[in-house]
């Protein structure tokens, strides 16, 4: 083969293909610039057709309101100090951010699918909220670290947890949570073969295990379920959408995995798991589930619509005029 260098200077000299060439490389630039991913478009065909996509850090498609993972996420709670665990199932990557600001982050094993959770209220109107959807044959599982922040002994006056999801079968017996610290402490909450939530608490080996009487859940349903614990009297409650369930005792147990660690969502099979909240040393009370469930947030007695999202957490609407202890431990512990 035989190459003519005096032809190809002459094309390289040439001024017009020289000015095309660096028209295409402009438009192309322009073009590779203003390209974005839809991330409805993603989650919408992830549901449709039941595919899978691997999670992966370079697909990281949380909405406005959050930032990544490696900016601090405050939260303005009331008795901010109480709430250790914060998990919004909003965002692919390998780790679920924990957004209660106590860097206790859960580590994603399996592939989750991108879903639509519940409707959350917004000013002006409403959106659907992001979601995991959990396949029971997926290996899901969601694991945080053993932390005091969530072991049974340190509880103080007792605990509270937050769970959002919808079920889309009762096949096998399986853990929405998990977290075994001994023979004599632990806490599950189960989702159980009869369609029964079951709330197993073992505190210095006084067990109260609890479930629903008569009342079942049922599949393709969103739930918005809180459990709290109250020490004193070894006392356990179950909401289920703002109400206050009869229980009766439960014949399931705490399993040992052979771990201190929380687990999340194992063997359990859900269209979606959206939110997982824990609040350390406070079985919050009725009204303040109430409040929870109308505005999907907070605790704080705020109408829907009306919280403000700040960096990912949530905000509570300030009342009075700041002071000189408006940023001390007792202005933020005060409900």
């Amino acid at each position: 083969m035989v190459f003519n260098i005096e032809a190809v200077r002459k094309f390289y000299h040439d001024p017009h293909l020289k000015l095309i060439a660096d028209l295409v490389k402009r438009v192309s630039k322009v073009e590779t610039d203003n390209v974005e991913i839809e991330t409805d478009d993603l989650v919408g065909r992830g549901d449709s057709d039941d595919s899978y996509i691997r999670y992966n850090d370079r697909w990281n498609f949380p909405k406005k309101f959050d930032s990544p993972a490696s900016n601090p996420q405050l939260c303005f709670e009331p008795d901010y100090n109480h709430l250790v665990l914060d998990l919004k199932f909003n965002h692919m990557g390998n780790t679920l951010t924990d957004y209660s600001g106590m860097n206790n982050h859960a580590e994603i094993y399996g592939e989750p699918c991108p879903a639509s959770g519940i409707t959350l209220p917004y000013r002006g109107g409403s959106m659907k909220s992001q979601a995991h959807g959990i396949g029971i044959s997926e290996g899901i599982e969601y694991i945080v670290e053993d932390t005091v922040d969530t072991r049974m002994e340190e509880q103080g006056t007792g605990f509270s947890q937050w769970f959002v999801f919808n079920v889309k079968s009762f096949s096998q017996e399986g853990n929405l949570y998990h977290k075994y610290d001994d023979s004599n402490n632990g806490i599950s909450v189960k989702l159980g073969t009869d369609a029964n939530l079951h709330f197993l608490v073992e505190n210095a080996g006084t067990s109260t295990f609890k479930k629903m009487d008569s009342a079942t859940l049922s599949i393709n349903t969103d739930y918005e379920v809180v459990v709290t614990h109250t020490v004193s009297g070894n006392v356990s409650k179950i909401y289920v959408n703002n109400v206050d369930k009869t229980l009766t005792n439960s014949a399931l147990t705490i399993e040992d995995p052979a771990h201190n660690n929380s687990s999340i969502c194992k063997n359990v099979d859900l269209n979606f798991m959206q939110h997982l909240r824990h609040y350390k040393d406070k079985p919050i009370t009725a009204a303040q589930v109430g409040y929870l469930y109308t505005n999907k947030f907070t605790i704080s007695n705020i109408a829907a619509g009306n919280v403000m999202i700040l960096d990912g957490c949530v905000l509570a609407a300030p009342s009075g005029s700041f002071t000189t202890t408006s940023f001390t431990d007792t202005s933020f512990n005060t409900t």
